[in-house]
């Protein structure tokens, strides 16, 4: 397709040099030798000669402007979707750094005392080592937001499919940064704990979200 629009452009931009030339010789071997009674006749016939080439000229530049219409809309609509994608993508960190900074852990066996954030987290991955699997009991909640996260930052990461590799590798980044500054530590302290459903569900989680990193080439 491209070829083609080449070598149509390449036609009329010929048309455009060579048919004014042709009609002006035309004009100055056949007019010169006329009087000017006779020259009107000799303009319309010169006009007739040029009026095919002029059109045809005004077709080819009206088909590659159309052309060139619909080739920018695909890639104004191409970078709409990427920004779209790119926004949701962005959303989606928010939302679990928000999830992270919003866990709430209440310590029965430490005179009730309640932790906040990313202490929550630390100190539910503390829990089973010094209080026993119980202990995770009353906590479930903290659990099950780990788990939903480490869920969502799989889907996230396996959806990219689409988007640009700049945008894919940005992202990835940000992912494995969010991974490695907020969650690995202390999910990795966990892989000692056996036996209850949501820590085996979280320890599995993660090392699916680990193997997917590093397929993008990051070392965990």
């Amino acid at each position: 397709m491209k070829n083609q629009e080449e070598k149509m452009a390449m036609t009329a931009r010929t048309y455009m040099t060579i048919g004014p030339l042709v009609v002006l010789l035309l004009w100055i071997i056949v007019g010169a030798s006329q009087n000017a009674s006779t020259r009107g006749l000799t303009g319309d016939f010169l006009g007739g000669v040029a009026s095919p080439f002029i059109g045809l000229v005004s077709a080819i530049l009206v088909y590659l402007s159309f052309q060139q219409q619909i080739r920018a809309n695909k890639i104004q609509m191409e970078a709409l979707k990427q920004e779209s994608k790119r926004n949701n993508i962005r959303s989606t960190l928010n939302i679990l750094r928000s999830e992270i900074s919003g866990l709430i852990l209440e310590n029965l066996v430490d005179d009730h005392k309640t932790y906040h954030g990313m202490q929550a987290f630390e100190k539910f991955v503390e829990l089973p080592h010094q209080l026993g699997l119980g202990s995770l009991t009353n906590n479930e909640n903290v659990a099950d937001t780990i788990y939903g996260v480490l869920l969502i930052m799989q889907k996230e990461i396996a959806g990219m499919g689409g988007l640009s590799e700049e945008l894919v590798k940005e992202f990835v980044d940000e992912f494995h940064i969010f991974y490695t500054l907020k969650l690995a530590k202390s999910l990795n302290s966990i892989e000692s704990v056996s036996g209850n459903v949501t820590i085996d569900n979280i320890k599995e989680s993660k090392r699916e979200l680990v193997a997917m990193f590093q397929s993008y080439g990051y070392n965990i």
